[in-house]
């Protein structure tokens, strides 16, 4: 085959993937869906409380934190991001109160944030709440000492795992990684809950939606990041073409000239 049809060929298929293309473009603007107002914390030994706190007690009990999001609106939709946001504006260590940044941290290992199923309205029995997968992971380090104010951690699997199962809610457990240092001394972080007048400081998701890949005709609902090796294999075939068609202008002009 010639030069000059190779080339014709490239071009060809050059267009052929600009025109087949449809990678959405710009930025979409964030929404916002503030928490319900079911959050609070259940302790082992049955106490519900509107308080959002994780650690350990005066008498070595055991605190969780539970937190849900409406999904309304949401069916049939696919995420490109999701992100928990809670305000952390306090902490104890042994009994000793810190509300001055940096907070310093309750020394119970990491802060994990566990998806679990609809807690329903908050009770003693939903402390046992185990996970049902995406696991969002570790909200503050075992180290950290974070000022008053947001901290984040990205919830788009589990969120989107929610919207595909047809859920009403999106639904969290915060915990430490050590239930007790069994001194009997006070040892948690604190959140500020929903029910603070206002939003300014409410727990809330921020979240992006893009459009659902279609497979042989129907909508697959999937988490967004398996949406970029795809692309990544057209860009790759993209490159090599243009690759190939400058090297073949290059060689019919070095021909020419010589």
């Amino acid at each position: 085959m010639s030069q000059r049809a190779r080339a014709a060929i490239s071009l060809v298929l050059l267009a052929w993937l600009a025109s087949t293309l449809s990678i959405p473009s710009g930025t979409a603007s964030p929404d916002i869906v503030f928490a319900d107002s079911s959050d609070g914390y259940v302790s082992n030994t049955g106490d519900v409380s509107s308080v959002f706190a994780v650690g350990d007690g005066t008498n070595n009990q055991f605190i969780k934190s539970f937190v849900k999001f409406s999904l309304d609106g949401l069916a049939g939709k696919c995420l490109r991001s999701a992100t928990l946001n809670v305000v952390v504006y306090a902490s104890i260590r042994d009994d000793s109160y810190d509300n001055i940044s940096p907070l310093t941290n309750p020394g119970l290992g990491d802060l994990q944030v566990v998806h679990i199923h609809d807690y329903g309205a908050l009770d003693a029995s939903d402390f046992l709440s185990s996970s049902i997968g995406n696991d969002p992971g570790v909200l503050i380090s075992a180290s950290a000492m974070p000022n008053f104010g947001y901290v984040s951690i990205a919830i788009t699997g589990a969120m989107q795992a929610d919207i595909n199962a047809g859920k009403s809610f999106t639904s969290y457990v915060l915990k430490l990684q050590t239930n007790t240092d069994n001194d009997a001394k006070g040892d948690l972080w604190y959140f500020l809950p929903s029910e603070n007048e206002g939003t300014s400081y409410d727990p809330f998701i921020e979240f992006t939606v893009g459009p659902c890949p279609v497979v042989g005709g129907a909508i697959l609902l999937i988490n967004p990041t398996a949406l970029v090796l795809p692309w990544l294999g057209l860009v790759s075939i993209l490159t090599v073409l243009i690759v190939q068609l400058v090297l073949m202008i290059r060689r019919r002009r070095a021909v020419r000239l010589g």
